[in-house]
C-alpha cells in the first residue's frame, strides 16, 4: 500500500491544478458561444485548454498506475512470476507510454506551437480528430483492461457467489470511468466542427 499512498499528494495537486485552470477558462468565457467570446479571451482559454490536457494526462497516468499497484498488492503480490503480474506491469509501461506520446502531441501538435490558440498564425496542425480518436479509443481499451484484471482474480476466489459479488462491486467505479471516457471522447470529436468553447466545457466536465 506503502507506493500507492506516494502517489496521493501527486494526484491531489494535480486535481486542484487542473480545478484552478478550469475555474480561470470559464471566467474568460470557455462554456459560452464562440460569437460571444472575444478574441483575446479566445487565445487565452486555448492557452489554458492545453495546460489542461497535460494535467489531465498526468492525473489519469497517476491513477491508473496507483491502481494497477492496488490490483496487484492485493491479488497478485504472493505470485511475482505470474503472467497477470507481467499484464499488469505491461499495462502501467503502456499507459505512460500513451499518455507521454499525448502530452507531445499537444505541446508540438501546431507549428508553430503558438498557432494552436492563435488561429491567425500562419502555420499548420495535426487534426484534432487524428489526436482524440486514437487516444481516446485507447484510454477506454485500457479502462475496461485494468477493469477485467480484479474481476477475473476475484472470479477464481474460492468464496460463496454473493461473496464474489459484493467484491466484485468494490471495483464497479471502474465501469463509470470508462462511461466518462466514451462521454469525453465524443464531445471531444465535435470540437472541430463547431463552437469549440461551447463544446470545451463538457469535455473537461466529463474528465
Amino acid at each position: 500500500m506503502q507506493k500507492e499512498s506516494m502517489q496521493i499528494p501527486g494526484m491531489v495537486g494535480s486535481s486542484v491544478a487542473f480545478a484552478s485552470v478550469e475555474i480561470v477558462s470559464c471566467g474568460l468565457g470557455k462554456g459560452k458561444h464562440g460569437w460571444n467570446v472575444s478574441l483575446a479571451n479566445y487565445e487565452s482559454i486555448y492557452v489554458l485548454v492545453n495546460i489542461e490536457a497535460i494535467i489531465y494526462c498526468l492525473i489519469m497516468f497517476t491513477a491508473k498506475y496507483a491502481v494497477l499497484q492496488l490490483i496487484k498488492s492485493i491479488f497478485y503480490d504472493h505470485r511475482r512470476k505470474k503472467v497477470v503480474v507481467r499484464v499488469i506491469w505491461g499495462l502501467i509501461w503502456a499507459n505512460l507510454l500513451l499518455y507521454s506520446l499525448v502530452i507531445l502531441l499537444i505541446i508540438f501538435g501546431c507549428k508553430p506551437i503558438k498557432k494552436q490558440w492563435s488561429p491567425a498564425t500562419p502555420g499548420h496542425c495535426i487534426n484534432q480528430a487524428d489526436l482524440y480518436i486514437p487516444s481516446g479509443a485507447l484510454n477506454i481499451l485500457s479502462d475496461l483492461t485494468i477493469l477485467a484484471v480484479p474481476l477475473a482474480a476475484i472470479s477464481k476466489l474460492q468464496a460463496p457467489i454473493k461473496t464474489k459479488i459484493a467484491a466484485g462491486s468494490l471495483f464497479s467505479i471502474g465501469v463509470f470511468a470508462c462511461m466518462a471516457s466514451i462521454a469525453r471522447l465524443s464531445y471531444s470529436l465535435k470540437l472541430d466542427l463547431y463552437d469549440a468553447t461551447w463544446l470545451l466545457l463538457p469535455v473537461n466536465q466529463w474528465a
